[in-house]
């Protein structure tokens, strides 16, 4: 059922009964627990139907129930649900935003919606991974903030965005491996990449890639590799995008020599060569081989390389 055209004329009868039993009768245990078994049949009838608006709010409904009874952990499973239905119906909306219509009014409501289902979500999620936190089930917070986060990133917030994933490496140091802050960490790269705070970024990529060589171990060789060949690729970029007063310039970014810096796996020569070639595309001011290059990476480079790719041929016009 398209959600612009949703006819909810079979939901609020349903919707407001559950209300009205609660309003009617004191707020004992039992009642309030019908009334979370009432608010999530409603829940799967409407996800049945297609109508996910109506199921969010029936999944918060039952969420402020369990609250009343005291049962934190399945309201904040109740508020991820209800997060999820409000981002499905945020995608139809936008999936019909891409439809070619011209009833400005609509485009409006459409625009509108969207955006209010968003923010309904990260709220949603934020209260779910401050309850998951609370008690402890760090896990489960830190995949709720990074989702957060994501979503966040999605709406082009970049600076909320931001903080949520600051927020998801905090708890991944204090409770988990190195290999999944690396995880996180890309996160937050991202969005200091979207806001253009190379500086910051440069001095990161310069930390990590010390940490990674002195705790070698911790992390799985095949990790390790394609961590640090990530975080290569972007220390090369910063420093060209940054600007370094250096005669030789290969000689500043690789002090060891380039031969010794080639040592390791095939893979691993070859993209170093290619960003020997990038070094000398930025020097000449060629854009014509610094896309090349780009070209020669793309099945190594994430969003993040692509930005800082970009960002360099936007120096050379």
């Amino acid at each position: 059922m398209n959600p612009v055209f949703s006819n909810n004329t079979d939901f609020l009868p349903q919707f407001k009964a559950i209300g009205q039993s609660l309003k009617r009768r004191f707020f004992r245990k039992p009642n309030v627990s019908d009334a979370v078994d009432q608010y999530e049949a409603l829940y799967q009838e409407l996800q049945r139907e297609e109508q996910k608006e109506f199921a969010a709010i029936c999944c918060l409904e039952a969420a402020k129930c369990q609250e009343t009874l005291q049962n934190p952990i399945p309201q904040a499973n109740l508020l991820v649900k209800a997060a999820k239905l409000y981002l499905q119906a945020r995608n139809s909306y936008k999936d019909f935003e891409n439809e070619d219509y011209s009833f400005c009014d609509l485009e409006n409501e459409r625009g509108s919606a969207s955006h209010g289902y968003s923010q309904i979500a990260v709220q949603s999620l934020d209260q779910a991974a401050k309850i998951f936190k609370t008690h402890k089930y760090f896990g489960m917070s830190l995949v709720i903030i990074m989702q957060t986060g994501q979503v966040l990133y999605e709406e082009h917030d970049y600076g909320e965005a931001l903080k949520h994933f600051k927020s998801a490496l905090d708890i991944a140091k204090m409770n988990f491996t190195l290999a999944d802050q690396l995880v996180v960490l890309e996160q937050v790269l991202k969005c200091k990449v979207r806001l253009t705070d190379y500086e910051s970024v440069s001095k990161t990529v310069g930390d990590i890639l010390i940490i990674l060589n002195q705790h070698r171990d911790e992390v799985p060789d095949d990790m390790w590799h394609f961590y640090v060949q990530r975080f290569e690729i972007m220390r090369v970029c910063l420093i060209l995008i940054l600007g370094v007063n250096s005669v030789d310039l290969v000689k500043f970014i690789w002090p060891e020599g380039l031969s010794k810096s080639e040592d390791g796996d095939q893979e691993r020569k070859e993209v170093l060569i290619h960003l020997k070639s990038l070094v000398l595309a930025v020097q000449n001011g060629s854009v014509k081989e610094i896309k090349a290059v780009e070209n020669n990476l793309s099945h190594t480079l994430t969003e993040m390389h692509q930005d800082l790719f970009t960002s360099l041929i936007q120096m050379q016009m």
